[in-house]
């Protein structure tokens, strides 16, 4: 949908002003589903990501003078700041979740300084010993920051501004 007001209009400040908005519904794109080992389950594309909506708003004004007209405008996308899903990981069907089990801390070991395997970064209270929990928790952390995947969205709210000249 799109408007521009005339040259003719009775407001002059709203003569050669322009806007127009868009808005798409994206259907969530097919994905096949899989199990921890990479195997398909179920038959090709059977599962779906969300769907959601785009709304994007665009003006501009133009200032004749003389000869030349000058144009500024401004560009608004994702208007609404909507979470738009692009991507998921194929074992859970959640951009976030990637599905591996959460292990016990009982299954890591307890570090001190002299061992290769301390970390300073994960020893939490900085005694000189990384706990089974310390360790478990450090894990947790590296994971997560290995499997949150900014790509699995599309950006957020953003806008850009612009100008030209019309000669």
């Amino acid at each position: 949908m799109a408007y521009e007001f005339p040259s003719s209009y009775s407001v002059k400040i709203l003569r050669y002003f322009s806007w127009s908005l868009t808005v798409s519904k994206q259907a969530g794109l097919r994905y096949t589903p899989q199990d921890l080992r990479g195997n398909y389950l179920g038959d090709p594309n059977s599962a779906a990501m969300p769907s959601w909506t785009d709304v994007d708003l665009s003006v501009g004004k133009k200032i004749i003078a003389g000869p030349v007209a000058f144009n500024v405008f401004a560009v608004f996308t994702n208007l609404f700041n909507n979470q738009q899903v692009i991507n998921v990981y194929p074992m859970t069907g959640d951009p976030l979740d990637h599905g591996d089990q959460i292990p016990n801390p009982n299954q890591f070991g307890s570090y001190t300084i002299m061992s290769r395997y301390y970390s300073p970064q994960g020893d939490s209270n900085h005694d000189g010993v990384m706990t089974q929990v310390e360790s478990h928790d450090e894990y947790i952390h590296a994971r997560t920051d290995l499997y949150d995947d900014p790509t699995h969205f599309n950006p957020g709210f953003g806008f850009r501004l612009g100008a030209g000249i019309e000669f």
